[in-house]
């Protein structure tokens, strides 16, 4: 077992991913999620991309420090580049713009249309994410927000099939009554005016708010 420890963000990212899929982590860059997924049982393989050679080389050395370079694969790749369709069946974008993640998702259509499922971490451009979303088939199952260090770090798991999904369940993919799952909550937002006021600092403390499929 390694001992690389995930941040809180990037534990509720890898916390998104469906038990039993490979999935393929884009922008990996030193490793650690496909390290846990791995060892954590979560993920049979992994393959692990980044496009700069420095962080591709660290997450290669970190792997084999683990032992588990027979499970997990390292490739140096622009978004879906080098990954084929059907390698995996889900997809790990974290810590990236919004708009970068929708070019990764629009460059590539019928890789993302193998995937069963994304599990995506914008930085900004929330809506625009969505957007792209809806327009690519997929459906929101789950979402969950970080609070930590003093930023919101909102993340969400989709699912592809929509037309699928909406003959189960009658509801068109990206409803708009889901947006409410993301919005801060009175209680939070009190705590942050109250930092305010006072001139306090963060101490590092996570608040955390998640939203089940509906």
């Amino acid at each position: 077992m390694s001992n690389y420890h995930l941040s809180d963000r990037m534990a509720a990212v890898a916390g998104l991913v469906p038990a039993g899929v490979t999935a393929c982590d884009i922008g990996c860059d030193h490793g650690f999620v496909a390290i846990h997924l791995v060892e954590a049982g979560v993920c049979p393989g992994m393959i692990a991309m980044d496009i700069n050679k420095g962080p591709l080389l660290r997450a290669k050395e970190h792997i084999e420090s683990a032992g588990l370079s027979t499970y997990i694969d390292t490739r140096l790749s622009d978004g879906l580049e080098a990954f084929e369709a059907g390698e995996a069946e889900c997809m790990i974008a974290a810590g990236m713009g919004g708009r970068l993640i929708v070019k990764i998702l629009s460059d590539y259509p019928e890789k993302v249309k193998s995937l069963r499922y994304l599990v995506l971490q914008p930085q900004s451009e929330l809506s625009f994410v969505r957007g792209c979303l809806r327009r690519q088939g997929f459906v929101i199952r789950k979402e969950d927000m970080i609070l930590e260090d003093g930023k919101f770090y909102p993340m969400m798991l989709a699912e592809g099939e929509a037309e699928r999904i909406l003959r189960e369940t009658g509801r068109p993919a990206g409803k708009r009554r889901r947006e409410r799952s993301m919005r801060v909550p009175g209680v939070i937002r009190g705590k942050i005016r109250g930092r305010r006021r006072t001139g306090g600092r963060h101490t590092g403390k996570v608040w955390r708010m998640s939203s089940a499929p509906v």
